[in-house]
């Protein structure tokens, strides 16, 4: 009696199941499934190395910064410099210290007595051929900003994975002669005038 609707119920089951299984897009199997996840591990595990630029890992240079005459690598005497010299800010980097597979930036930041910046320069270097490498740095209009005072450079360079660094250099330019001449004939007249005033 009931053995009619039992199976036609089974049969419209059967075939509700038949029809959305058929209409549903191919499920990825266990071993498609397991592949995927291990390309997936080893894609993470196999990722480009970052670029890693740590404030903390100091470059040190093998010379300098420090203040010198043209093309030279010795330290200049005192930091000073007459009024015709030009000054030029020096480093010198030893080629083992250095990351060779990328570029050193150095920046320049020259400011005047009256506390102006009348130059900032950047330098990317690449080419490293020898055992170590020298940079000068200097104003090429030098002789229209320079004047008597304490100046103050202000170094600093930067090697992806190989380190940073920052020095500023304080060096002083005497005033002209002929000036520092008529100042001090200048300031002996004072003082020879405030001598006979007293006297008389």
């Amino acid at each position: 009696m009931y053995r009619k609707p039992i199976i036609g119920i089974v049969f419209l089951i059967l075939a509700m199941f038949i029809n959305n299984a058929a209409a549903s897009p191919r499920s990825v199997s266990d071993s498609d499934d397991k592949r995927d996840n291990k390309f997936k591990i080893e894609s993470a595990n196999d990722k480009p190395r970052e670029w890693k630029h740590s404030k903390n890992k100091k470059l040190k240079p093998s010379l300098g910064p420090y203040m010198t005459d043209e093309g030279s690598t010795a330290p200049k005497a005192y930091q000073n410099f007459g009024w015709n010299e030009k000054p030029y800010a020096f480093i010198q980097f030893d080629m083992d210290d250095l990351n060779t597979k990328k570029p050193l930036f150095v920046w320049w930041k020259w400011r005047d007595p009256d506390g102006h910046v009348v130059s900032f320069e950047r330098e990317r270097i690449s080419n490293f051929s020898r055992d170590t490498l020298n940079l000068w740095n200097s104003l090429d209009n030098w002789d229209i900003h320079k004047q008597a005072g304490e100046w103050s450079v202000v170094t600093k360079w930067v090697n992806p994975s190989g380190g940073v660094g920052k020095f500023t250099n304080n060096f002083t330019v005497m005033p002209e002669p002929v000036s520092s001449i008529l100042f001090l004939s200048g300031g002996a007249v004072l003082a020879i005038r405030r001598y006979w005033k007293r006297k008389k």
